[in-house]
C-alpha cells in the first residue's frame, strides 16, 4: 500500500527476504538440538510437511474470507 515505485518494491522484497532467510535453517537447528539423530529424520519430515500443509490451507482460508463480502453486514 505504501510502495509507490519500483525501487521501494525491490527494497521491501530485499528486506523481507533477508528477514525470512533464517527461518528454515533456524528451525532445523532447533530440531537438531532437541532430538537424537535417530529421531531427527521424522521430525524434519513433519516440519516440512507442516509447512506445505499451511501453504495449501492459507489459500482456502483466503478464498473463504473473500467470499464473506456482504454476509452478516461485513464489508
Amino acid at each position: 500500500m505504501f510502495i509507490s515505485n519500483k525501487g521501494g518494491y525491490l527494497t521491501t522484497r530485499l528486506l523481507l527476504g533477508l528477514m525470512e532467510s533464517g527461518y528454515i535453517p533456524g528451525g532445523l537447528y532447533v530440531l537438531s538440538t532437541w532430538y537424537t539423530r535417530k529421531e531427527l529424520a521424522l521430525r524434519t519430515a513433519i516440519y516440512f510437511v507442516g509447512n506445505m500443509l499451511a501453504a495449501a490451507t492459507t489459500g482456502l482460508i483466503a478464498y473463504g474470507i473473500l467470499r464473506l463480502a456482504g454476509h452478516s453486514g461485513l464489508a
